[in-house]
């Protein structure tokens, strides 16, 4: 990691589209760090942000994965970039070149191997029951029958992706053909099929160095965009989630961003993982010595006073509009709106959030051209659904 007594690097941030670049950004700038943006596709979040000193167009990590990460490797050439900061999925092709990328400066990420296994939900649900964490029953399916198999079986199950985002193909205890219909599993897009398990969803975002925690955030699931994009946070304090997170971490020598969801019920399952930034940044942004937690040496882990609250303000009024139909509902949002920070708006760096209707423009535009949902269109440019590069990752046992 960087010497933190010299004089401060810039540090390049790979993804400039979603409100956790944004929230990076800042708490970079904020630290006195020049904030380079490596951003694919027309539109970007980040760069209007007064917190972004430079801006530059990369090619797709998911369409592109070889010239995106050469790209990276020129900007830390000609930047003298002293970290850098992987946000969203573009990941996956960062830590396949990490090899390469960490010959100019250090690169805040796992191997592959070991994220790819964090981020397949059957590969995941395995190793964690390997070693006596708990989790559903997990089983992969990679052709129909095997799916007409599970539900002929009249069981309680969720169906899902391997590799997905945002719950957006969740199938929840399926009871009718027509609601698996979209379920085509095969060796190439393979789903699992989860034990459901009742009960209400946590989710936790952490940040680890070879397995020890440096901060975490634990939060309810409450306001959401589909089944599974959280709007509003609220911390909570659960030693139990931060127990088994911490010893998934130290078992895996993790190091970078990570997202845990987990179900509440008579015990706590985890039932998935993402090996990257989630929105418990949000709740973490304002803790003094975060970005000092990854450049240099911690001595505590870092966690938001129970009760914080944070919310993407735009999402929120939409929400508002769909789906609040009674007075005591609408009593509630308020009392959550009110009581929360906007994570788009800031006083000081106000164009973001005035810049948010482009946007959302130009999702329409890829949904409308790819035939894709808004919430698959935030992802398109670099969401990893278990593709591979020529490049050689590095090995791990997971």
């Amino acid at each position: 990691m960087p010497n933190p007594n010299s004089r401060k690097k810039p540090i390049l941030i790979t993804n400039g589209s979603g409100p956790a670049s944004l929230e990076w950004s800042r708490i970079c700038a904020k630290a006195g760090y020049p904030v380079l943006i490596a951003n694919c596709g027309r539109w970007s979040l980040c760069a209007t942000s007064r917190s972004v000193a430079k801006h530059y167009s990369v090619p797709s990590p998911r369409h592109e994965p070889r010239a995106f990460t050469l790209a990276l490797q020129e900007i830390i050439a000609r930047e003298g970039v002293g970290l850098v900061l992987p946000v969203y999925e573009e990941i996956f092709p960062i830590a396949q070149a990490r090899s390469a990328l960490s010959t100019l400066c250090p690169v805040f990420c796992s191997n592959f191997d070991l994220l790819r296994c964090m981020h397949s939900k059957y590969e995941f649900a395995t190793y964690a029951r390997s070693h006596g964490l708990a989790v559903p029953e997990t089983e992969l399916l990679d052709s129909v029958p095997a799916l007409e198999s599970v539900l002929t079986a009249n069981r309680s199950v969720v169906l899902k992706p391997e590799f997905s985002r945002f719950s957006s193909k969740t199938v929840i205890l399926p009871s009718t053909r027509e609601q698996v219909r979209h379920v085509r599993p095969d060796p190439s897009a393979r789903w699992v099929v989860q034990d459901y398990i009742p009960g209400h969803q946590i989710c936790t975002f952490s940040l680890a160095r070879e397995g020890k925690i440096l901060a975490h955030a634990a939060y309810a699931t409450e306001f959401t965009v589909g089944k599974g994009a959280s709007i509003a946070w609220q911390a909570i304090h659960h030693p139990e989630a931060l127990k088994w997170v911490g010893r998934f971490l130290q078992l895996t020598g993790f190091t970078g961003q990570v997202g845990f969801d987990f179900i509440e019920g008579a015990q706590l399952f985890a039932i998935e993982c993402n090996p990257r930034a989630t929105s418990g940044i949000h709740l973490l942004a304002d803790q003094p010595g975060l970005l000092r937690a990854i450049i240099a040496d911690h001595a505590s882990c870092l966690i938001p006073p129970t009760g914080k609250k944070a919310m993407h303000g735009l999402l929120m009024a939409d929400y508002v509009l769909r789906r609040v139909r009674s007075p005591f509902a609408l009593h509630h949002f308020w009392q959550t709106v009110s009581a929360s920070r906007d994570v788009i708006f800031s006083h000081s760096d106000p164009l973001p959030f005035l810049c948010q209707g482009l946007g959302l423009l130009d999702l329409a535009r890829i949904a409308h051209t790819h035939d894709v949902s808004l919430t698959e269109a935030a992802t398109f440019n670099f969401e990893w659904n278990g593709q591979l590069d020529t490049q050689e990752g590095d090995h791990v046992e997971c």
